[in-house]
């Protein structure tokens, strides 16, 4: 079934496969709700692909305040008016706060799983995107906006997302974190062009009760059904391998047909299988290399996490319609779609971790310098399908980098102490680019300032590199 099944085949019990083989009937039936077999080959979908699912609309709900945020931006700052620097500040505060709770989220994550926090993210954020849209004053901003759907978004678009996956994965990461990486780049293509007709037809507060609403219908039934833990908890491996020989119990089929020996439980929980390179938490904190990653990260994820905000608005600038900067802003998120199916995943899988990032470093740079000197509608068009090209990687290897550099076992609280920093920066960034256009009024200067950052994040990575996980004490004793 390619990669996203596997075959699987189930034996009578105790019996034996080349028992079974040599079984002069010959016979085989399928399995139709109950019944045993002799040698019954069925085909099933991995459920890990179910949590890609799950994935995706965890990024798309949690990337949909954003991308409304962008679009509504230019309005609010005229309807209210505020300067750009208050609006942006209100998502600063968000990242800010969502960087501090996300070790704590991550933590109850690795240890109980993602069903319960997501579903009560979900329902959060669309109360505070509909609260958004009632704001009259800069402290309701800070706190809807801010406080509450900032916190949500930290555990929507990056820790619970990133934790799930790289639990039911490891040699198919690539393209399990590139499916669900399409949600943020499908809310690009779809929302901005409905936010800005719904803005036309019933005003900006209205666009943002819309929103709510579909934020709880699209994200909350598949999170509270479909959400498990880890492959282990449902007798299942990473990537839907067959389970170890080694381990003991009846292997039963989902429709009831009869165990094989010395196989274990389909739907039994199983031990999970750290890897070699599967850190703590503890060791990553304590290792330079960890925090040479992280900055690494920080510094060129300020790139897209800031001109995400001021894409619009610095069209706009340069005489496009609200309709036409809200089009140029899915046109961006359809070639990232382009890119990250057919550039950013094969590259990842085939090249690995390490090189896809210097080219994403490379791509959001150059994307920067472009943006900074287009002028006019057809650049401006032309600057976001570049841009758009960049951002493909993203999520792919904001993402995937965690579990590739540090393992599967803490990956939610090692993510989540990871975003203290990036949450820092990503939160300083849009508030040093909206500072240089109150002060300059054009939106060059920020565009220069964000390749400054993407350029220094470049140099690190390639003196930082891959981390080395620290050998433990017994063995450096004994060595």
């Amino acid at each position: 079934m390619g990669r996203f099944g596997r075959r699987q085949r189930f034996h009578e019990p105790g019996s034996h496969s080349d028992a079974n083989r040599g079984d002069p009937a010959g016979k085989k039936r399928r399995i139709a709700g109950v019944g045993a077999s002799q040698g019954v080959r069925i085909t099933r979908v991995y459920y890990g692909w179910y949590l890609v699912g799950v994935g995706f609309l965890s990024l798309f709900v949690g990337s949909g305040g954003s991308t409304t945020f962008t679009v509504l931006l230019p309005e609010m700052v005229r309807d209210l008016g505020w300067p750009y620097t208050t609006v942006i500040g209100a998502s600063s505060i968000g990242v800010v706060l969502g960087a501090l709770i996300g070790p704590w989220v991550g933590r109850i994550i690795d240890r109980r799983g993602a069903r319960l926090v997501l579903c009560v993210s979900v329902t959060v954020a669309a109360l505070s995107t509909a609260a958004t849209g009632l704001t009259t004053e800069p402290w309701h901003l800070f706190l809807s906006y801010g406080i509450i759907s900032g916190a949500t978004r930290a555990v929507l678009m990056n820790v619970a997302p990133g934790a799930i996956i790289a639990n039911w994965f490891q040699r198919r990461r690539a393209p399990a974190y590139g499916a669900a990486a399409m949600g943020p780049p499908a809310a690009s293509i779809l929302l901005p062009t409905l936010v800005a007709l719904g803005t036309q037809a019933f005003s900006w507060r209205g666009a943002w009760f819309a929103v709510a609403i579909g934020t709880i219908v699209i994200g909350l039934p598949p999170m509270a059904i479909l959400v498990r833990r880890r492959p282990e908890d449902m007798g299942l491996r990473p990537d839907g391998d067959p389970p170890e020989a080694s381990v003991k119990g009846p292997l039963v089929s989902p429709a009831g047909a009869g165990p094989a020996a010395g196989a274990p439980d389909v739907g039994q929980p199983v031990a999970p299988m750290p890897g070699p390179a599967d850190w703590t938490l503890r060791e990553a904190v304590h290792s330079p290399g960890f925090w040479g990653v992280v900055g690494f990260m920080a510094l060129i994820g300020v790139m897209p996490n800031t001109v995400y905000l001021f894409l619009v608005s610095s069209l706009r600038s340069q005489g496009l319609s609200e309709t036409g900067a809200a089009a140029a802003l899915s046109v961006m998120g359809l070639t990232q779609v382009v890119a990250r199916v057919g550039v950013w995943t094969p590259l990842v899988a085939r090249l690995g971790v390490q090189t896809a990032v210097r080219a994403w470093a490379v791509m959001l740079l150059l994307a920067a310098l472009f943006l900074a000197l287009a002028r006019g509608e057809a650049e401006g068009y032309l600057a976001a399908g570049f841009l758009g090209l960049g951002m493909g990687a993203n999520l792919v290897l904001q993402l995937i980098v965690w579990p590739e550099y540090f393992g599967r076992t803490a990956v939610g609280a090692i993510t989540g102490a990871a975003n203290v920093v990036s949450g820092l920066a990503g939160a300083a960034g849009p508030l040093l680019a909206a500072a240089l256009v109150d002060i300059t009024g054009v939106y060059t200067w920020s565009y220069l300032f964000m390749a400054f950052a993407v350029f220094l994040g470049l140099i690190l990575q390639v003196v930082v590199g891959k981390p080395r996980k620290p050998e433990p004490a017994s063995l450096i004793a004994t060595a």
